[in-house]
């Protein structure tokens, strides 16, 4: 990078060039009568990227299934097969529009609700490699009382040694906050019985309007086609927290 071409980085800002290079440049004072003379003893800059390439990854002892397991893990994406038998490797749904809508013409019973705390992680610890990170409520500095005051320590531990050689990236503190955002959210949670509705594939974005047992948009994490009567059991989490 040319020297002319230096970039003034405040604290805190978000770093858009693609230079290599850091320039620290530090001002020391001293007295009128220059009787001490000021050191600098010590600095740090952290910063961290938005992608990373990874040179090898270690599939010896794994197998097609292991490996997309732990890409899940890594991502946070969501796997499995749709209504046709075809697997399916991609994003949690993002803001947009249900997809369908469910009512009591479709709803044959509610089999329970739950308020979502027996699948409520509030800290999650991740280790890839030589990297480790931690993330809760008081590494976010929330405020009190937070998730663990109210529901007492129930920790996610993510671990992916067998993909990752111990040396490579840091992607515990790339991935870390990411899971958290999904596990540290308190969802209500459902089980439908409905009629059969091939259209509805796992991942779905649905609108449940069935009152007053639910309301609401809500995510398809499972889904149970009953061919003998015709029906379908979903297993649904609430889609906005």
């Amino acid at each position: 990078m040319p020297w002319g071409d230096w970039n003034l980085i405040e604290p805190g800002s978000v770093i858009n060039e693609s230079g290599r290079y850091l320039q620290l440049k530090w001002a020391g004072q001293s007295d009128a009568a220059q009787t001490s003379v000021p050191k600098l003893t010590g600095w740090r800059a952290e910063w961290e990227g938005t992608g990373v390439n990874i040179a090898m990854i270690n599939t010896s002892s794994m197998s097609c299934l292991d490996v997309v397991q732990e890409l899940a893990r890594l991502s946070g994406y969501q796997i499995g097969f749709d209504s046709e038998g075809t697997f399916f490797f991609k994003q949690r749904p993002a803001l947009s529009e249900a997809s369908l809508k469910l009512t009591e013409n479709d709803i044959i019973s509610v089999e329970s609700v739950s308020g979502g705390a027996d699948k409520l992680y509030n800290r999650v610890s991740v280790n890839f490699g030589n990297y480790s990170c931690i993330v809760d409520d008081f590494t976010l500095g929330l405020p009190r009382p937070n998730l663990i005051d109210k529901y007492g320590l129930k920790e996610l531990s993510v671990a992916s040694g067998a993909l990752l050689p111990a040396q490579n990236a840091n992607l515990a503190r790339a991935c870390a906050p990411s899971i958290y955002k999904e596990a540290g959210r308190l969802k209500k949670r459902a089980v439908l019985i409905c009629r059969f509705l091939p259209q509805i594939e796992l991942g779905d974005v649905i609108e449940v309007d069935f009152a007053p047992h639910l309301s609401g948009n809500m995510t398809v994490e499972g889904l149970e086609f009953n061919l003998n009567d015709w029906t379908l059991r979903l297993d649904l989490c609430s889609w906005e927290s």
